[in-house]
């Protein structure tokens, strides 16, 4: 039978190489095709969460 559907794996930072700038910018514009950029909303959403991690490190400390 047909393999079960996965996800395909989500590329990590991207790896600095002096000599292939151009090489980079052309994986960066392949994942921007593949990896839609996420939208303001979730954004904003995350920022939140972060802020409220740090609230809760601040009162600890």
């Amino acid at each position: 039978m047909n393999e079960p559907f996965r996800f395909p794996s989500v590329p990590g930072p991207p790896k600095i190489h002096r000599r292939g700038e151009n090489e980079n910018a052309a994986r960066l514009s392949l994942a921007r095709m593949v990896y839609p950029p996420r939208s303001r909303l979730l954004e904003t959403k995350l920022g939140g969460w972060e802020e409220e991690a740090e609230k809760k490190r601040k009162k600890k400390s």
